[in-house]
């Protein structure tokens, strides 16, 4: 028996048929957000990528934004294994190993189109970068 295999799981103490349920609330959210964000029933509105650190949604949404945070859509990528052709294709473009694979995840993204299996992602209109603190 292996090291690894010998060491007990950590407990949570939350059930199995709870993280379920939450997993499967937390898709459905995504995906309506998105969803919502691409409908053709609604008139498409300017829209806002704005960086997680910055706070501002509230006054961009005033402006009849919608807002797109970048760093949760590379991160629903990478958990939905979405994100290594976006990364890719960003490299093929030239940008370089270094830059943040976020940002790499999204650009590839935006210029293949801008498709995922959450949604479709809409390019911006604007940029935010503001961070507190």
């Amino acid at each position: 028996m292996s090291e690894a295999a010998s060491v007990p799981a950590l407990s949570t103490g939350v059930s199995p048929a709870f993280l379920r349920d939450a997993r499967g609330l937390q898709r459905k959210l995504v995906e309506e957000y998105y969803g919502q964000l691409a409908s053709d029933a609604t008139p498409r509105r300017p829209v806002a990528y704005m960086l997680v650190g910055g706070n501002l949604t509230e006054i961009l949404r005033s402006f009849d934004y919608d807002v797109v945070f970048p760093e949760i859509v590379a991160l629903n990528c990478a958990i939905k294994h979405q994100s290594l052709d976006n990364i890719l294709h960003a490299e093929s473009m030239g940008y370089g190993l270094d830059v943040c694979g976020y940002v790499k995840n999204d650009l590839g993204l935006q210029d293949l189109g801008g498709k995922t299996s959450f949604g479709q992602i809409p390019r911006p209109d604007l940029l935010v970068c503001s961070f507190s603190g």
